[in-house]
């Protein structure tokens, strides 16, 4: 099943996405999508875009 999450400017489908980044040191994750395209994104999106419950760093 297709699944769309926002990084904030953009909804990416999750069916494309190869390759994530661990949140940096300046707290930014790139996007690889199949298409060859890598999106910026801030690192509090990285839970959405792996399919995570929730946001690294937070408590549970």
């Amino acid at each position: 099943m297709t699944r769309f999450v926002s990084i904030g400017k953009y909804f990416i489908n999750t069916d494309h996405v190869l390759t994530v980044t661990a949140p940096d040191a300046s707290d930014r994750i790139w996007i690889e999508l199949d298409s060859g395209q890598t999106i910026e994104a801030e690192g509090k999106y990285f839970a959405r875009v792996v399919g995570m419950k929730s946001d690294l760093g937070k408590a549970e």
